[in-house]
């Protein structure tokens, strides 16, 4: 990816979980994906939640990545993050569940320290975001580490919030 636009990053724990030295199409994209964030100008959005659920998920090679991120100064951490107001109305009360599970993760992607950028695994967060809230979905890039390469971030439109 040669791009000169520096893009600060939400990361969820399933990429950094994925992101392993196999050969496994979803890790050695997931791994990609931290490769890329590391080795070119982009950074990654932490707040205490998303820590607490890499440090529970993260693999090896994942945590090694946090501490070059942290070494290189590449981190944003966001002491408080205040939670969007979702409309859950014709959600099931699983979905709800679910979608409050990551709530974190959308409230980092949405706080002004970060481009409104959520690299992810799970498409159902998404959809559910996109069924209950269309306008909050449209406010984010979801990129997911398998279908979305690094390579096309500069192609992609970027979100408005």
């Amino acid at each position: 990816m040669k791009s000169n636009t520096s893009k600060r990053f939400v990361v969820d724990a399933s990429v950094v979980k994925a992101a392993g030295e196999t050969e496994h199409p979803v890790s050695s994209a997931s791994r990609k994906w931290l490769n890329d964030i590391l080795d070119i100008c982009h950074r990654v959005v932490i707040t205490k939640e998303l820590s607490e659920e890499w440090q529970k998920h993260q693999s090896s090679l994942a945590r090694k990545w946090l501490t070059s991120m942290t070494a290189k100064r590449k981190h944003v951490k966001i002491i408080e993050t205040a939670p969007p107001s979702l409309k859950y109305g014709n959600l099931s009360e699983k979905e709800i569940l679910a979608i409050q599970k990551d709530l974190p993760l959308i409230s980092a992607a949405l706080s002004i320290e970060s481009d409104h950028i959520i690299l992810t695994l799970d498409k159902k967060i998404r959809e559910l975001v996109r069924k209950s809230n269309p306008k909050l979905e449209t406010a984010i890039l979801w990129l997911h580490a398998v279908e979305d390469s690094s390579e096309r971030i500069s192609a992609k439109k970027m979100p408005s919030y």
